[in-house]
């Protein structure tokens, strides 16, 4: 059962496909390292190659990756303030660490 489970993960990892770099037909493109820096990051596109002018160009965040970082930014935010306005309104807001712990660690 195990070396079954182990055939199945093993299906669903990508094969690496080679790269080609001389079909750009650049003399640079051999030079350069085709390679991640780092392994792992997102599973969707995080930034896009954007040109600024002529000679000059940038990465900038993708829209999808300014939403997706958006949801922690507004969950952070509902438990900072959401805790404490839960507490005023109820009249049980006492100064303590446990009632202040969202705010704290939101941050």
């Amino acid at each position: 059962m195990l070396k079954e489970l182990v055939e199945k993960l093993r299906k669903l990892t990508r094969e690496k496909v080679p790269f080609d770099p001389s079909r750009f037909n650049d003399p640079i493109t051999n030079k350069v390292e085709w390679i991640p820096a780092r392994s792992g990051g997102a599973n969707f596109k995080t930034h896009n190659l954007v040109q600024v002018n002529s000679s000059r160009m940038i990465f900038r965040s993708s829209i999808g990756a300014r939403m997706f970082y958006l949801i922690f930014l507004l969950i952070g935010l509902g438990f900072a303030f959401g805790f404490p306005y839960l507490a005023f309104q109820d009249g049980t807001f006492e100064l303590e660490l446990t009632a202040l712990f969202p705010v704290f660690f939101s941050h």
